[in-house]
């Protein structure tokens, strides 16, 4: 994934990669582990009617998630890239 197509400044990249260590993103980072956590103990299958219980869109939250959590390490892989 190019992370430069998302956060576009340096300054930002940095900001980013040091975002576990501010503790209002610890929290919300806590909550979106919990979230995860929730959604993988659902059983969920394939249903079109109901939404929010379709598989297809819990895995979209799940890697939607996951993404949000990966991303200061990932801002640390390209500020030590330059």
């Amino acid at each position: 994934m190019n992370l430069e197509k998302y956060i576009d400044r340096s300054e930002n990249v940095t900001l980013c990669s040091q975002a576990e260590e501010v503790r209002v993103v610890q929290v919300i980072f806590e909550a979106a582990e919990k979230r995860i956590e929730e959604l993988r103990s659902k059983k969920p299958k394939r249903s079109p009617e109901d939404l929010t219980q379709d598989i297809i869109y819990i895995l979209g939250i799940v890697d939607g998630l996951n993404w949000v959590l990966g991303l200061p390490e990932r801002s640390r892989e390209l500020r030590n890239k330059y």
